[in-house]
């Protein structure tokens, strides 16, 4: 009841405004929340009212939203940056003229792509960067390293304008994003050891396909409770589940692969189960690994097609997007447009043979080669480049 009073006496105390804006951040930590707005909304009180409620833990704010649909309320996930948004929100604060040359920014600006782009269209794009490759490589390792949240990037780049050097990220960061993961399901009554277990099965089997009764038979919980357990670290964003297609049907009680939403998420979680104070330096091993680093690359562009197509509600992950298996052949990612299905290839190295599978489009990200064979509708293109081009969704802020 403090709350409805509170922004009722905020209401009252304007009563010559036609819109307001009324932002409440961590509103988890108020109990009820949901239900004060709802009744607000209900009794008219929001109709010249433009609500923010943000928070830490969307797993609550997601079952909050469910219970109380219409309204006017609009769902939005708060995700780290792609990597096209780090880049741009480099070039404007860091302002550093070795990696952000002439031209370099209103370049990128002006070229961009989306699920839906036709290969030609990619190619075009990815040309006009090219002057430009060497940089966003550069950029994409710090990318690995960062991840997309603000306080390791502001950190890393600290005094890099002065020195040409960046910052080592220190141990009690890592730490905080250890704790901020445990304390959310925690406060979902999730239990640690059976936490640690699981974060120790997805990351061992990072990248590759399994399902809920093989990770159940390497812990001492049962299928249900394991999935339970998955669907928290999905409703919390901090872990998305990809099933498989054969492009008959979505195979839901089949293998899946489970990946971590954010480099940065990877790497805390990794020193934790490692039990590695030295967090920065775990992670600069991660990606010297090379089959460690293929797998970080591999989830990172999954987050970036899913962060391109997904809308909350409307359009979710497992509606427009796979990984292709039909038991002979596999491709690491199968988007669904509205021309029909693209697969998408991840090679950390150089490219490789597409899987021969009857598909609209054929991408295949590898190091930095770049080749278009339009009879074959294939285009062979580097990594960075595809990122920085690829346009988040509307509702990923």
């Amino acid at each position: 009841r403090e709350l409805r009073e509170k922004i009722t006496w905020f209401f009252d105390s304007r009563p010559s405004l036609q819109l307001l804006f009324l932002f409440l951040d961590e509103i988890n930590e108020v109990r009820g929340w949901d239900v004060e707005l709802k009744w607000l909304a209900d009794n008219g009180l929001l109709d010249r009212c433009c609500v923010v409620a943000t928070g830490s833990r969307p797993a609550e704010i997601k079952r909050a939203a469910e219970k109380s649909p219409g309204r006017g309320q609009v769902f939005c996930n708060f995700k780290p940056l792609n990597f096209r948004d780090y880049v741009l929100n480099l070039s404007r604060h860091f302002r550093h003229e070795r990696l952000f040359p002439v031209n370099f920014e209103q370049r990128l600006r002006n070229s961009k792509i989306s699920l839906e782009s036709s290969l030609g269209e990619i190619e075009k794009n990815v040309n006009a960067l090219l002057p430009f490759s060497k940089e966003l490589r550069e950029l994409f390792g710090y990318y690995l390293l960062t991840g997309g949240f603000p306080k390791p990037i502001t950190i890393f780049f600290k005094n890099f304008k002065e020195t040409d050097l960046p910052n080592e990220i220190p141990s009690n960061l890592y730490q905080d994003f250890i704790l901020s993961v445990l304390g959310d399901l925690n406060g979902l009554g999730l239990r640690d050891e059976t936490v640690r277990q699981l974060l120790e099965k997805i990351l061992s089997n990072y990248a590759s396909k399994y399902d809920f009764n093989g990770l159940a038979q390497q812990t001492t919980e049962t299928r249900q409770t394991i999935k339970k357990y998955v669907d928290v670290l999905e409703d919390s964003v901090v872990a998305q589940v990809l099933y498989s297609h054969d492009l008959a049907k979505v195979k839901y009680k089949a293998s899946k692969k489970i990946y971590f939403t954010d480099p940065f998420y990877y790497h805390s979680l990794d020193a934790f189960v490692k039990g590695d104070i030295g967090g920065f330096n775990n992670s600069k091993k991660n990606l010297l690994d090379e089959e460690c680093a293929s797998k970080i690359l591999e989830a990172v562009v999954a987050n970036h097609l899913l962060l391109a197509g997904e809308t909350p509600y409307l359009r979710e992950s497992n509606s427009f997007m796979w990984f292709y298996d039909n038991g002979k052949k596999e491709i690491d990612f199968l988007v669904k447009g509205e021309e029909g299905y693209s697969g998408i290839e991840v090679k950390h190295g150089s490219s490789d043979r597409f899987p021969p599978v009857d598909l609209r489009n054929k991408i295949t990200l590898c190091k930095d080669e770049l080749q278009f064979n339009e009879k074959d509708r294939h285009l062979v293109c580097p990594y960075p480049l595809f990122l920085a081009l690829l346009e988040k969704s509307p509702s990923a802020l």
